[in-house]
């Protein structure tokens, strides 16, 4: 016997003023590069966004944003935090899957966040999918993405808009 589909749940669009929490799910490198970590967040700023910044001072001895308990306690914060209309991932990396076991996928919200990012990312997107039916979106990164000397490129702010706010 089949279980029953899950629902597909979106975010609602996104508004300037909205804020979005960083979170790093993988790898510490928002530790790694503070000057590309303050610019990003300068852009996202810049783009009308409140930014609530998650584990982003973690850097464990393996290079990870802490153990898996922990980075999945930071993102779970974020989803609790009713404020935060988009969770962004900091960059990809890996072991993001060993954050699964501690993410609560059941975590009550009138209207889920919006899901944004790539790589490693990409596993929580799915198990996102799969365990509450929220639609994630593979999409740009705080670092590689927003961190950029002028914010995201043309093409990639375009499309972000686009998707994410209109």
């Amino acid at each position: 016997m089949r279980p029953e589909p899950i629902p597909l749940r979106r975010p609602r669009t996104l508004r300037p003023g909205d804020t979005v929490g960083l979170v790093a799910l993988a790898d510490g490198d928002a530790v790694l590069f503070p000057a590309r970590t303050r610019r990003a967040i300068e852009n996202l700023t810049t783009m009308g966004f409140r930014v609530r910044e998650g584990n982003l001072g973690t850097l464990a001895p393996n290079g990870k944003a802490g153990a898996p308990r922990e980075r999945a306690d930071a993102f779970n914060a974020l989803v609790a935090d009713p404020s935060v209309a988009a969770i962004i991932s900091v960059i990809g990396g890996g072991s993001t899957v060993h954050t699964l076991p501690f993410i609560d996928f059941g975590a009550p919200r009138p209207s889920p966040q919006v899901l944004l990012g790539y790589s490693d990312f990409s596993t929580l997107l799915l198990a996102a999918l799969a365990r509450s039916g929220v639609a994630g979106f593979h999409g740009p990164a705080l670092l590689p993405q927003f961190g950029e000397v002028g914010g995201l490129d043309p093409y990639a702010r375009a499309a972000f808009e686009d998707v994410l706010m209109r």
